[in-house]
Order: C-alpha cells, then structure tokens, then sequence
C-alpha cells in the first residue's frame, strides 16, 4: 500500500510548477520519506512493548499515508494550491497566519 500512497503523493507535488526548480521538491520527498520511516519504526516499537495490536501498529504509517495522499490529491485536483509557490504552500501559509501582523509604515 506505501507504493500507491507514495505515487500518489509524487504525483500531487510533480503538477505544479516550481519557480525555484527542483531543489524544494527533492526536499520535500526527503522528508516524506523519512516521516513515513519515522512512523514505522514508532508502530514497530509500539507493537514490541505490546502497547497496540501488531497489524494496527505496522499500519499507522499507511493509514498516516492514505489520509495525506488523498488530502493531497483533493487539493491538487480542485487547484487549492497557492500557484506562487512550491510543496511547501501549507507551511508558508501557516507562517503567515502564525507571524504577527505588521503595519504599513507611513
């Protein structure tokens, strides 16, 4: 199931074109990557101290993974996107509402 999720994912970040080139998305597939691994090791320690049922605890990251892909996949099929930037739209946008708002100077 991780290789449908993960070409799903790769297709939602390859649509939309990147002023910056290719740099972002490599990093951003990096993380994706990793955050999938992180999670499987986290269920298979889970599962080792007998804290979660094994198939529940080995399917965390796929379940993680499902619900990422097809939020993706539904803001990249109705073009949700910021089109002045790349994958990482959602953290930029969540600086902006984060950051404290400066006034115009006069």
């Amino acid at each position: 199931m991780a290789t449908i999720f993960f070409a799903i994912i790769a297709m939602t970040l390859g649509l939309k074109p990147v002023r910056g080139g290719q740099s972002e998305r490599i990093g951003v597939c990096l993380v994706i990557f990793f955050s999938y691994y992180i999670l499987m090791r986290w269920g298979q320690g889970l599962a080792t101290a007998g804290r979660l049922n094994v198939i529940l605890a080995m399917s965390l990251p796929d379940i993680a993974f499902a619900g990422l892909a097809a939020w993706m996949f539904y803001r990249a099929a109705n073009d949700l996107t910021n089109l002045g930037r790349g994958p990482l739209d959602i953290v930029w946008d969540l600086l902006e509402r984060l950051a404290p708002k400066r006034e115009a100077s006069t």
